[in-house]
């Protein structure tokens, strides 16, 4: 997307607050900018009314909002209209204003309309059609604000506005885009955007929010959801609110919480302290939450192109029900965040990476999927800790299908990186503080065979020597695994029995003697071969009595082990 140079006139400067520019451009169309752009041109200050050329970009986030890319040059401020309201009041004195005069700034201008500096005792208005844009600046309105199926041909801005009671832009129609810039909603009311549809929504640079809940349900957003502020209350994203929906057909474009418009800076401290739900909606991008400060986090009912969560801090849990991934390379990221007590992840099944890289949990990772054979994720756990896990079924852990394996267990399929054939340093390292996880999880919980199974691949891993892994995993089965320890003993039992029979021994003593050879420390003489056991005869028997010796002493451990516990 090409970006394009343009003149336009400054509407807005709130540069010692939530520092940000709002211009408007001569074909009527708005855009935003942070303070730093113009700082570095050289104008640390900026007043309503100055023009400037400004190269113009798309918001990131939706790809529609304008925002300023760069400032060219300062210039003679351009012609252009805009009809407006209370500009020349001053911002710490606002006039009060009624209704009717409010409004009547509004009627049939299909540009740009400017309220500014005002004090308003209360809206209520119901299919009401803008022709153009409203920006509200610097108002406050004491009563009720609602509008109620209101249409507008371009945009809603409201910048360092307050409301002390309840805002409403139930079942709103826009062409453009809501935006709420350094906005305090904290009275007692709540805000509802159910049932908007817009471009985008994006509330930031310091939006504060009301003491009750703020409805963000059924909307339907072609662009994007930007979040970021302090909210007290709990915030609801539910695609279905009710059993009376006013949105048949909601959707989000994007969801952003904690991601804001100038990446290089934090503009806004994010608090979710009464919580955050987001229910039942489909994304067709994806959905990210950032350096947010969270009660707790419900993800229900979501299909998503990828599910971001990233140097977060959650009070007590984030619960992950019925998501569903398109991306699954991506998947699912839960990075470097603070769950305060239980990571949970339910549903019916769960196709994709996820990745908990860095993450910490306070008391319990859970895992419950109805039918893990139709699909389980494929788990980072680099960094990752939890004091306790559980999976139901158990069987999930193995992945949609268990691997029979001859001589080793079956890996973990819930793990990522468990097939890779030839694994390298860094996968090897990934993977034993996986297994060292899973096995202190399943004594925890009392899954002594999956705790049996961890071990087998945790030493596996940590062990460099590729001879030593044959030897102590394979023929051993690192001192757990009998049908390994049987099997070598076996093996070379009948290994020591071909060479007797070279030896001129019958195949029968040959077997006889083997075995005698094998046990023979702590069973007594069984029989005497025909040729005697001399010379290199009695070397081999004493090799493999050594050798026998060995592996009863390691059978018989492995098996009381096994009682023992």
């Amino acid at each position: 997307m090409t970006d394009e140079l343009v003149f336009a006139q400054v509407l807005h400067s709130d540069l010692n607050a939530g520092r940000f520019l709002v211009l408007v451009t001569h074909d009527q169309r708005l855009c935003y900018s942070h303070w730093r752009p113009f700082q570095q041109k050289g104008f640390p200050a900026v007043a309503v009314g100055q023009g400037f050329e400004v190269r113009l970009g798309k918001d990131r986030r939706d790809g529609e909002t304008l925002v300023v890319r760069e400032v060219l040059t300062q210039c003679a401020p351009p012609d252009i209209i805009v009809r407006s309201d209370g500009r020349e009041a001053p911002a710490d004195e606002p006039w009060p204003v009624g209704e009717a005069e409010f409004l009547s700034v509004l009627d049939d201008f299909h540009g740009v309309v400017v309220i500014a500096n005002r004090v308003l005792d209360g809206s209520e208005q119901s299919d009401m059609n803008v022709a153009g844009s409203l920006v509200l600046i610097n108002c406050r309105v004491l009563g009720d604000f609602r509008w109620i199926r209101a249409r507008f041909a371009g945009s809603l801005w409201c910048l360092n506005c307050k409301f002390d009671n309840h805002f409403s832009l139930k079942s709103g129609h826009l062409n453009g885009s809501v935006l709420m810039f350094g906005c305090d909603f904290s009275g007692a009311g709540g805000v509802s955007f159910r049932g908007l549809q817009a471009c985008s929504l994006l509330m930031e640079f310091g939006t504060r929010g009301s003491d009750d809940m703020l409805w963000l349900n059924e909307m339907t957003l072609t662009g994007c959801l930007a979040l970021n502020g302090t909210f007290d209350a709990p915030v609801q994203l539910m695609a279905i609110q009710d059993d009376a929906p006013v949105n048949t057909s909601p959707s989000l474009g994007q969801v952003f919480i904690g991601r804001q418009s100038y990446q290089a800076e934090q503009l806004s401290k994010n608090s979710f302290n009464g919580g955050l739900h987001i229910a039942g909606y489909t994304v067709s991008g994806d959905i990210e939450i950032h350096r947010t400060h969270l009660q707790h986090l419900r993800l229900t009912g979501i299909e998503a192109n990828t599910l971001l969560v990233q140097n977060c801090e959650l009070v007590a849990d984030l619960c992950m029900d019925r998501i569903q991934v398109m991306n699954e390379d991506a998947g699912i990221a839960i990075r470097d965040t603070l769950v305060g007590r239980r990571l949970k992840i339910t549903g019916r099944h769960l196709r994709g990476r996820c990745s908990l890289n860095g993450s910490s949990v306070g008391q319990a990772w859970i895992v419950e999927l109805e039918a893990p054979e139709e699909g389980t994720p494929s788990v980072d756990l680099t960094r990752f800790h939890a004091d306790q896990a559980w999976f139901d079924p158990i069987s999930l852990i193995y992945g949609p299908t268990q691997r029979r394996r001859a001589m080793t267990p079956p890996p973990f399929g819930l793990l990522a990186r468990a097939d890779v054939s030839n694994p390298g340093e860094d996968d090897r390292r990934h993977l034993a503080e996986a297994y060292t996880q899973f096995k202190n999880w399943m004594s925890a919980t009392g899954h002594l065979r999956e705790e049996d199974h961890a071990f087998f691949h945790m030493r596996h891993y940590k062990e460099a020597s590729r001879s030593r892994r044959y030897l102590l995993g394979g023929m051993f089965g690192w001192g757990i695994r009998l049908r390994n320890i049987l099997a070598a003993a076996l093996m070379i039992s009948l290994m020591f029995s071909a060479m007797f029979v070279a030896l001129g021994v019958g195949s029968g003593e040959a077997v006889m003697l083997s075995l005698q050879s094998f046990i023979s420390s702590f069973y007594g003489n069984w029989s005497s071969p025909t040729p005697p056991a001399t010379g290199i005869m009695s070397i081999l028997v004493t090799l493999e009595s050594m050798i026998g010796v060995l592996f009863v002493t390691v059978l018989v451990g492995a098996y009381i082990r096994k009682l023992l516990r």
